[in-house]
């Protein structure tokens, strides 16, 4: 009964390993695709998402994140400004927003901390952050 599970394991092992699906031809290594989600993807789940896309990335508020508000920062860079808005059938480009107004303006902290942009709004700062995947 061993020998037969043994001859089961080293057959499985020989079949997975001589398949090439999913591998790359120099050295075996594993290569998969990540790629960043798009407005359409929030969307799904909420037809009202607030979100804005900047740097091809975006990004949506992070009120209820407790590490996101508690990073301290020094200062803030602006970077850009909400230039559209858009919504779940538009064509998204950097600066679309589906709810701040055109003319907010985005800021990057200082220091830089990670994918956390900040917009001001009638004297109002919101933090975003960044949704990449990987």
């Amino acid at each position: 009964m061993r020998l037969l599970w043994s001859g089961m394991i080293i057959a499985a092992l020989l079949i997975g390993g001589c398949s090439d699906s999913g591998w790359s031809s120099s050295g075996g290594i594993m290569q998969s695709t990540t790629v960043n989600p798009v407005p359409a993807d929030f969307f799904k789940e909420n037809e009202q998402a607030d979100l804005f896309m900047w740097g091809d990335i975006v990004y949506v508020p992070a009120d209820t994140l407790e590490w996101v508000q508690q990073l301290k920062f020094a200062g803030k860079e602006k970077v850009g400004e909400i230039t559209a808005t858009g919504d779940p059938s538009s064509t998204w480009v950097n600066g679309m927003s589906s709810r701040l107004p055109e003319g907010t303006t985005i800021y990057q902290p200082a220091p830089k901390s990670g994918l956390v942009l900040i917009v001001e709004l009638n004297g109002v700062e919101k933090r975003y952050l960044g949704m990449v995947e990987g």
